[in-house]
């Protein structure tokens, strides 16, 4: 069922926003509750990631523990670990893909709102799943890939390589401030775009090379991760995740939404009038 807001005037298309930044803003006090339902809607998804990453804290935790006490050899220990993370981080990425399945949704309703044609959230989101789950999965994959690469770089590698901790910064750096921001372009892209997997990243690349210093703001949120696994209460973690997802995720997405959309509107739509600033008063 559509969500209906009364004015106290007709509505003019004078009022729309007349640039992307002010769209977001508009779109903050205009739609915050929307956004806490999508907030609520992603931790849904989020669920099993969540429950995976403590899991899989538990049982590296207990094998480091193992290892200082002496129960395990080095050698034990790092295979141990090894084990254990292989099977979480394939367990993660199945997880990763559910929850990026729900931002297939998600995405659909962003751009809904930013085009101003008018939410049926449950139908809107519904159909984001239908249309781009399967490519929104193939960006968790990649994700998923990146985990392992940190993990690996952390166990074996530490074991054979005096240079592990120096591949491991580079697969850290290379998720974060590479991987991350060709991601966001590319679920922005699907959500509106019908192009082939290469056409994306071609243009995700071009976007995040052209953008650079702006990028790295969007990446810079996911360091924070760090800071968090070092909180020592697992359930202050998990609480300050629940908090992320619902409060802060959705504004995040909406902000990367809107930035991506100008980009967009400046070098992809100059020959698709029909959704060129779509949304906003010309």
């Amino acid at each position: 069922m559509a969500r209906k807001r009364f004015s106290n005037k007709d509505f003019d298309v004078k009022n729309l926003p007349k640039t992307r930044k002010e769209q977001y803003k508009d779109l903050l006090q205009t739609e915050y509750r929307t956004l806490i339902m999508l907030g609520l809607t992603l931790l849904v998804f989020a669920m099993p990631i969540l429950f995976i990453y403590f899991a899989k804290d538990y049982s590296v935790s207990k094998i480091i523990t193992s290892m200082i006490s002496e129960e395990l050899s080095k050698e034990q220990g790092i295979s141990s670990l090894f084990s254990t993370y292989l099977i979480y981080d394939l367990l993660e990425t199945m997880t990763l893909v559910v929850l990026f399945i729900g931002l297939s949704g998600a995405y659909r309703v962003y751009r809904v709102l930013l085009w101003n044609e008018g939410l049926f959230f449950k139908e809107d989101f519904i159909q984001g799943i239908k249309t781009n789950s399967l490519r929104f999965s193939l960006n968790a994959i990649i994700l998923g890939i990146c985990i392992f690469g940190m993990d690996l770089s952390a166990t074996i590698l530490y074991n054979y390589s005096t240079y592990s901790n120096i591949i491991s910064g580079i697969v850290v750096l290379i998720s974060l401030f590479i991987v991350i921001p060709l991601v966001l372009f590319n679920l922005a892209q699907e959500a509106i775009y019908n192009n082939s997997i290469i056409n994306t990243l071609i243009n995700s690349f071009k976007l995040t090379i052209s953008n650079y210093p702006k990028m790295l703001l969007f990446a810079l949120p996911f360091s924070s991760i760090y800071f968090i696994e070092n909180v020592p209460n697992r359930i202050l973690i998990l609480v300050i995740c629940v908090a992320i997802i619902v409060f802060l995720l959705p504004l995040y997405l909406a902000k990367s939404m809107t930035f991506s959309l100008d980009l967009f509107d400046k070098l992809l739509n100059n020959d698709l009038k029909e959704i060129k600033d779509k949304g906003l008063y010309k």
